[in-house]
Formats: C-alpha cells, structure tokens, sequence
C-alpha cells in the first residue's frame, strides 16, 4: 500500500465519530459512527490477512435493501474498513428470546425477507456462511440481513477461511465444516433460521425435533419446508433461495398457518386472449430469441470438487416412513374404491450422453408411475390445504396431471458427479390453471439404480402456457440416464379460470464473460401486464435461459433470477452459465416466482 492511499485512509478514519463499539471478535472490530453530524453508520475494521476484498466489492454492487448499504471502504496498514448503513432494530435472537415462538405467518414472511437478501448475494457469486439469527436485524421495514465476516465467492468456496471460522454450529450446513459451501448452503441456515423462529429452540438443542413436529403449533406444510431445507444432503434441499421462498410462498397461499387463515387477497383480472408466439403456450411477451454464430469463448474455473459426505438415515425417518406408507396406502385403497383407473404418471427419460428430447403426445406412449406421488414430499400443502383455489374449483373428476405435458428435456453431464438439465413443461387444458406443480429430475446408473433426485417446483401453470426451467443436481456419481417425471398433483390444484399469465418484454440481451470467467447472459425484463400469476405478491422474477443448437433442440439451460418490476417498468438481469457448450441461439423465458 503506498503512502497517500495510507495517509487518506487515516484521515478518513479519524473523521468519523465513534458512538459505540458493538462486538469486538477474532481481530475484527465493529463500531457505530458518525461523520459530521450524518449517520449514524455501522464501521467495520477487518484484519487484512483476514478479508475477502472480493466480497465487499460485490456487495456494493447489490441492490437489495436486504443487505447492507455500504457507504466506503478503505486500507489502513493492517485494517480494511469498510462504512455501511446502519439499520434500526432488534436482532430476531433477542425478540426470539424476550417473545418466544413467532407464529407461522410471521415467521414465513420473515424467511422471505432473508430469501430475497440470499438471493441477491448468490447472484453476485457469494455465499454468507453465516446465516443466524443475531446477523438478522427486523427493521420497520422487515428482514435485514448483516454480518458478512466469513461470507465467500463461490469460486473460493472450497478454501478454508484463514480464521477457521466455518460458521455457527446449529445454523450453518454439513458441508461448511469441511470447507466447501454453496448457495445450498445459505439454504439450509435459512431453514433453521425458520425451524428456530417456529419453535423458540436452536435446532440442536434436544427438544427441538419434538417441538417442531407438534402440529398444533407447527403447521405441516411448513415444517416440511424446514425439513427439506435442512436435509444433510444438500442435492436434496432446495436447489436456490427462490426455490426455498416459492415453497413458503406457496404455504402462505395454501395453508392455516398461525391462528387463522392467511389471506392472501383476489388475483388481478385479466383480460381474455391468447399470446401467440412460435412455442406453444409462450409467446413473444415472455420470451427472447437472438440468433449467434459462434458463443463467446471463455476460459472458465474448473468447479471445486462437491464430493458429499454421507450420513446415516435417522430412526425419526423410519418412524415418518411407516406413517408415509400407511397414508400412501389409503390413499391408494380409496382411488380403487372410487375410480375405476389412474392415469399414468408422465414420465421421460433419455440415454446417457443424448442430447435434446421430447415427451409424447399420446398419453399411452408414456410410462407408468413410480408412486402414487401423494406422499408428504410430493405436495407442500397436503390435505390441510386450502380448498379450491381463487378460482372455481375443477370438477372432481378431472385429473390435473392430464392437462401437464413435459414438451422439452435436456441433460448432460458436469462435473464431480453434476448433472444439467432443462425441461419445458406445459399446461395443455383449455381452462383450468394448475397451482402448485412438481417436477423431479431422477439420475439412475447404467442398471437402472438412482443415485441422485432433485426436486423443482413450479406455481400457477395457466391454460395454454409452458414454464421453462434450467438447473444442476447430482452427487457424487454421474448418471447414465436421468428420468423426468410430473409429480400427481392434488385435485384442489387445478382450478377453472378466464384470466392469463403475466407478459413480459426482454431486451438488449448480450453474452459477456463475468469477473470469475464464466459467461453472463445480461439485458432488461419488462413487466408488460400483470396477470393473474401475482395473487401471492411475488418478489421474483424468474429467466430460464435455454440455448438452442440450428434446429432448435435445447443444448444447455440456466435459471436466474432478478427482482420482480412494477408493471409497465423494467429491470436489469445477469444470469451466469457454467460452461455453456457452443450454440446457434438462445431463448430467455420469464415468469414471476
């Protein structure tokens, strides 16, 4: 460091007015300042050998009001300081501690708030490690999130922190205490982050299993949420922050939750009409296409390896099995009873190595079900789901898995174990609106053993439309084949509607390499028209970025997300694509999530 930079930073540094040291902890020390009179500002001073520049740099780039609002950063020689926002309020521990339990309502929305702050920080390439209730602050105007002391990029994620600070026991994942985090990660200290609020218990105090199943506490579907979200295994947990917030999203709008119903207010109108577009149930208002001779070529980071570590299935499994199986079972007897056949579950499945498929339109060509799909994992919701929807409930003999059709799927292989997929799923009914959708990517081996399952959830499928996604999952073993199959969605999730899907514009699409080396789809989402897609108030929008080779069959898929626009405003987005094969075109699908 040369001397002016020394000599500007120490008279910065003196100009501020120290109120109040906060914590003082592993050679970091934080302060509330003020600077002539403005403020007041939280002060960090980190040791050198200590920070992560990286991080502090992204995060001056984000622009969630979820996450510290940095005001300057500066070297002295043997500090980096870095000035922030300082946010009034009390630490969800301490109203924890003072208050007891939230209800359920409160505590999901809460968990919003902490989804919208990871996912901002997750499409900035970090990952904060350090997710827990006294680095959450509860402002006038909901949930903040502080403390980015041990946060990391992603592409560092396997290094171990100098300080060998991994995170707080009880909150933080598996994973990190052997070095290695993802944004799966974040999601797991945000699903105890939500099993603590429900019961009042960190999760490994020895009372907290038994507290967060008592149901007349706890609602189900939400303690479901916590259990996938918290799963050892982090291909099991929910893939992304956006996924783990439309799940409660979806409890929100499906559940009892706290003494009473949460409402969740009547769906905009919209008016009749069809999009038209050249891809079924898509057209151009949700859609972009650019035509490219040759990608941009980039040197991208070889991704750190994800081997995982294993565990043994706890005897509480057991006991929820044999409950599971005893639902499933009457669940079955009473279809029999009633119904004199049940359709076939919509499955597709493609060879090692394929490239671009498609499901059948005869729904006789497809295969048979593995289940019923009526387990406790198949729908977030369960019989304690509200009924009929905000429409007009179907009629009671109309199966919704007839009206969804998988009309695209892709896969390949990745890395230490990874797989891509992209799928394209569509509602094929005339009028009936599918709320709350599962679709689940199956990696089997060469004898027909699974060795992976990932788990995507899709909301609010309107008449006519396809919803595109794009991902990664696997473990440890790659698959040979990897099999795409619609979860039976319940009867109450399919109801009669006139309104349509919300319309989107994307403009001024451009691929360009990020600062970590991989290649960035970058351009502008416009909110054309609400529809009646907004009835949970989402904060989200979602970009499925689908590469095509020349004749148009997908050849890689990524999904990113960016804040939701007001209608008739627009947005900027970045999606990042982890070494994207070449290609002739690409396609980028938005929708609110």
């Amino acid at each position: 460091m040369d001397d002016e930079r020394v000599m500007h930073g120490i008279g910065l540094d003196e100009a501020y007015h120290v109120e109040r040291v906060l914590a003082s902890r592993r050679g970091t020390v934080t302060e509330r300042v003020t600077l002539d009179g403005a403020g007041p500002f939280i002060r960090k001073k980190i040791p050198l050998d200590e920070v992560d520049r990286a991080v502090w740099a992204k995060l001056a780039a984000c622009d969630s009001l979820r996450l510290p609002q940095i005001s300057a950063t500066y070297e002295l020689p043997d500090t980096f300081v870095v000035v922030y926002a300082y946010v009034p309020g009390e630490t969800l521990e301490t109203r924890i501690e003072q208050r007891g339990a939230l209800d359920a309502s409160e505590a999901a929305r809460i968990v919003l708030d902490l989804c919208e702050a990871a996912s901002a920080l997750h499409a900035h390439g970090i990952v904060h490690c350090d997710i827990k209730p006294s680095n959450i602050v509860l402002a006038a105007d909901g949930a903040h999130l502080i403390d980015m002391d041990i946060a990391r990029m992603a592409s560092d994620a396997s290094r171990k922190k100098r300080s060998g600070h991994k995170g707080t026991v009880g909150f933080a994942a598996p994973e990190q205490f052997f070095g290695r985090a993802d944004a799966r990660s974040d999601v797991h200290a945000i699903g105890c982050v939500l099993g603590y609020m429900l019961t009042g218990l960190v999760p490994d105090d020895e009372a907290y299993e038994a507290k967060l199943a008592d149901e007349s506490r706890v609602p189900h579907v939400l303690r479901e949420v916590v259990e996938q979200a918290c799963d050892f295994e982090p291909s099991r947990r929910f893939a992304s922050a956006e996924a783990l917030a439309c799940a409660v999203r979806c409890c929100l709008g499906i559940a009892d939750v706290g003494e009473g119903r949460v409402s969740t207010g009547t769906p905009q109108d919209a008016s009749d009409g069809t999009v038209a577009g050249d891809r079924p149930g898509m057209g151009p208002s949700r859609r972009w296409q650019v035509k490219q001779g040759d990608r941009h070529a980039s040197d991208d980071a070889e991704r750190k390896a994800r081997s995982r570590d294993r565990r043994i299935i706890k005897y509480v499994l057991l006991a929820l099995a044999v409950v599971m199986a005893l639902c499933a079972t009457c669940i079955i007897i009473f279809e029999v009873v009633t119904r004199a056949s049940v359709p076939a579950a919509e499955t597709v499945q493609q060879d090692a190595g394929a490239g671009a498929g498609a499901a059948t339109d005869d729904a006789g060509d497809t295969a048979a079900p593995s289940g019923t799909g009526d387990t406790v994992e198949d729908k977030i919701g369960g019989d304690d789901a509200a009924a009929g929807g905000v429409d007009a409930p179907a009629a009671a003999d109309v199966d919704p898995l007839d009206s969804l059709e998988l009309v695209e799927t892709w896969w390949e292989r990745g890395t230490d174990g990874l797989f891509h997929y992209a799928y394209g799923i569509k509602n094929t009914s005339k009028d009936l609106k599918i709320t709350f959708t599962k679709v689940t990517p199956t990696g089997r081996d060469a004898s027909g053993g699974i060795v992976s399952v990932d788990s995507q959830y899709m909301s609010d499928i309107f008449p006519g439309e396809v919803q595109y996604f794009g991902g990664i999952a696997g473990n440890d073993t790659a698959p040979d084949s990897v099999e795409f199959t619609i979860a039976r969605p319940e009867a109450q999730d399919a109801v009669r509607t006139d309104e349509r899907q919300s319309s989107f514009t994307v403009d001024n699409v451009a691929v360009v390499p990020d600062s970590i080396g991989n290649d960035s789809v970058v351009g502008e989402v416009t909110l054309e028209e609400a529809g009646g897609d907004m009835w949970l108030d989402p904060s989200t929008v979602s970009l499925c970025v689908v590469l095509r080779d020349a004749q148009g069959a997908i050849v890689f898929g990524q999904t990113g997300y960016a804040t939701l626009p007001d209608e008739g405003k627009t947005v900027t987005f970045e999606v990042t694509l982890d070494r994207p094969p070449a290609y002739e075109s690409i396609d980028v699908y938005a929708m609110p999530w």
